[in-house]
């Protein structure tokens, strides 16, 4: 419960939102992976998970697909 232990919650979105509307996606495992380079590239941080999901896909088929991703420092 120490607020020194976290990260900027503010500073991750706003990092996120730059990497959203910097380009055009066509993949969200692509934006996924742009996300989790940019979050280990802006933090002190040993490993990130990235989850982007795309809201209905498929007309009526499916609410969502995505991606969740791991990636960690030097790896």
């Amino acid at each position: 419960d120490r607020i020194g232990s976290t990260i900027d919650y503010k500073s991750v979105y706003d990092v996120i939102e730059s990497v959203a509307a910097g380009q055009d996606h066509k993949l969200v495992e692509a934006l996924a992976e742009r996300i989790a380079a940019a979050l280990l590239a802006k933090f002190e941080v040993d490993a990130v998970i990235v989850s982007v999901r795309k809201s209905r896909p498929f007309a009526g088929v499916l609410e969502y697909a995505g991606v969740r991703i791991r990636r960690e420092r030097g790896a």
